[in-house]
């Protein structure tokens, strides 16, 4: 037993340092990189051909600097056939770099490419130029490429816009050269792993740094016939600022002048864009220009600035319109529905420094969900509520957020939504108005009814008493008339006693309804029957018409009466 365990033990051993000498052997390392770094627009473009060793390789293991991850905007890896690989970052790495690891797969492949977008590493200097001043970049980058994996043979080519460039301390930067426009760096022999040897150069280039320091656009989803899309744009020329305030006659007259400024933006809508609007808060958009629809460009909206933006300057605007959802917008069956959404926003000549994009779903949408083809293409999604017109639950907000994005580095795909809705939820907007709608018409005929039915009833009863009133008055002043007259063709002491007992008791009477007509007046008042007040007025006026005429008629008549009663007295005598 003890000669076997001892033969067992030697096996062992034998076989841990078989094990140890083939991972020895499988080190990997890159037969060849070749890296091409752009300066040429307001960003960095980084695009890194790689051959690896030989041996087996499931993954790619690419490493940024801090410095590089703060200005990383986009990494895409594609193989020799150009398919985009699936990249990961790390999220347990090192506090002096960042991790990236892209799955290679069954296939086998030796060579690929890996593009890597980089904004805001482009640093004005001097910061301050004069009007007629050419604006100077600097950029800093590694001298190598900065990976983990020793690399046999690199060399790195740098493209500049124009061939006004200067190396800081260039002496020291081993195998430099220059052909125009360009800088080489290398070819480099066996380049050891995290090579961390750095350049900095200095370059010509009077292209406006043209950044969004935020940019929103807000889809909000309608299954009635159209998307409707509202983009805000926060944008600043970080370039070169200059030296005084602006001249327009400078500007206007020399084109030397205020050179990295930017004079207008142009946004490329789809083709099926309607109802295009925009807004500027500060006032600096003076005229706009929308041409199209064409098929291959859709329609441009161009909005020039009044003032242009140089170094430093600021200008916030949103641009509004609306697309038919049918081009977006599909059903899968089963209350299932799927949306696919473009995820640049409309201006691509900006780079941005925090993108939000904001997809409204119908209120009542549910078991959402989302897959965008481009790796990395969003860093936060959230899931918020958003209240729209006659929204009762709210609606379901996707917040999708981006830092450092560059539009027009690559091709983005589109951002591809599934949700569920009822066909319930669809009519509910359409039901809701409607249903308010005959309610409140409903209840507005009901109080209309009851309050006519009240104010009929009291006018009726008015009336009644208006007209009874007036038709005694006219009984009594009738009879008053009369009897003045009867008393008129009379003569004698009684019969004048008779006409002043008969007057008293008229004249009573009148007064008692003279109050009555007054206390009618009042309550009628009250009422605020423009009708009725003006008929009570009327039949007042009548009333003391007559009152008066009677009190005359009253006078004359006694007034005779005395007489031919003394001229009796007086004949008696004789």
């Amino acid at each position: 037993m003890d000669a076997w365990k001892r033969r067992l033990c030697v096996l062992f051993f034998v076989f841990s340092l078989f094990q140890i000498a083939y991972s020895a052997k499988e080190v990997h390392n890159i037969e060849r990189l070749d890296r091409t770094i752009d300066l040429n627009k307001n960003f960095v473009t980084e695009k890194v051909v790689i051959k690896l060793g030989k041996g087996k390789w499931d993954t790619l293991e690419l490493i940024f600097s801090l410095q590089q991850y703060e200005c990383l905007a986009q990494v895409q890896v594609e193989d020799s056939s150009n398919h985009i690989l699936p990249v990961k970052e790390q999220q347990e790495t090192e506090v002096l770099f960042r991790k990236f690891v892209v799955v290679l797969g069954s296939t086998p492949e030796d060579t690929l490419k890996v593009t890597s977008l980089y904004m805001n590493c482009l640093k004005p200097k001097p910061r301050v130029i004069p009007k007629d001043g050419d604006q100077y970049l600097y950029y800093e980058s590694y001298v190598r490429f900065y990976c983990p994996y020793e690399v046999k043979e690199q060399k790195t080519t740098i493209n500049f816009p124009h061939s006004q460039f200067h190396f800081i301390e260039q002496e020291k930067i081993p195998q430099l050269s220059f052909n125009g426009n360009k800088a080489i760096l290398g070819p480099y022999k066996k380049v050891p792993s995290m090579d961390s040897m750095t350049f900095g150069v200095r370059f010509r280039h009077n292209t406006p740094l043209l950044t969004g320091s935020q940019v929103a656009n807000t889809l909000k989803v309608s299954h009635w016939g159209w998307l409707q899309v509202l983009e805000s744009y926060d944008l600043e020329n970080k370039g070169a600022e200059s030296k005084g305030g602006f001249s327009r006659l400078d500007f206007q007259s020399n084109s030397h002048y205020y050179k990295p400024v930017v004079e207008d933006v142009v946004a490329r809508l789809p083709t099926e864009a309607r109802d295009v609007s925009y807004k500027d808060y500060v006032g600096n958009i003076t005229s706009s220009h929308l041409r199209g629809p064409d098929r291959s460009k859709g329609r441009i909206l161009q909005l020039k600035f009044r003032y242009p933006l140089i170094g430093g300057w600021k200008n916030a605007f949103f641009i509004g319109y609306r697309v038919p959802s049918k081009k977006y917008l599909k059903s899968l069956g089963s209350n299932q529905y799927q949306l696919r959404v473009n995820i640049p926003p409309s201006i691509r000549s900006i780079v941005i420094e925090k993108y939000v994009l904001r997809v409204a779903l119908p209120e009542g949408a549910k078991n959402i969900a989302w897959d965008y083809s481009v790796p990395f293409a969003f860093d936060n999604v959230n899931n918020e509520t958003m209240f729209d017109l006659l929204d009762i639950q709210g609606r379901p907000l996707l917040v999708f957020e981006k830092r450092n994005m560059v539009p027009t580095g690559m091709n983005w795909g589109s951002l591809v939504i599934t949700y569920e809705l009822k066909i319930w939820n669809l009519l509910e907007k359409l039901l809701l108005p409607v249903v308010f709608i005959l309610i409140l018409l409903a209840g507005l005929s009901l109080a209309s009814r009851l309050s006519l039915y009240l104010r009929d009833d009291t006018e009726a009863s008015n009336s009644v008493c208006l007209n009874n009133l007036y038709s005694l008055h006219c009984a009594l002043s009738d009879t008053y008339k009369e009897a003045i007259h009867n008393f008129s063709i009379m003569k004698g002491s009684v019969i004048t006693e008779q006409f002043s007992t008969s007057y008293n008791s008229i004249h009573a009477r009148l007064k008692e309804l003279e109050l009555q007509l007054e206390l009618l007046n009042k309550k009628i008042a009250s009422l605020g029957n423009v009708k009725l007040i003006t008929r009570a007025n009327q039949l007042t006026e009548i009333d003391k018409t007559k009152h008066e005429i009677l009190q005359r008629w009253y006078s004359t008549t006694r007034s005779k009466l005395s007489n031919l009663s003394s001229l009796e007295k007086e004949i008696g005598q004789y």
